[in-house]
């Protein structure tokens, strides 16, 4: 990560990636870049969840994830205002 911090601002792991080493974003967070995960799909969940929601939940406040692609945007928007 210390390598990437001194060309980029941010990495953009696949979340399967993300889910097999959680600790990768703290990583990234200790070398000042942020992280941006891929792809959220609502019609496609991982089996671990039962909605969008308990998936967002897991990558935001969990793994702590500074972003996300998502083709659901205004599910992640509603998710991320309805948290504050």
């Amino acid at each position: 990560m210390k390598e990437i911090a001194t060309f980029a601002d941010g990495v953009g792991p696949y979340k399967m990636y993300i889910e097999a080493n959680p600790e990768l974003v703290q990583w990234a967070h200790d070398d000042g870049l942020q992280v941006h995960t891929w792809t959220m799909r609502a019609d496609s969940l991982p089996e671990k969840y039962s909605d969008f929601t308990e998936e967002l939940n897991q990558f935001y406040f969990v793994y702590g994830v500074d972003g996300l692609f998502t083709d659901f945007t205004d599910r992640a928007v509603a998710f991320l205002q309805s948290a504050n």
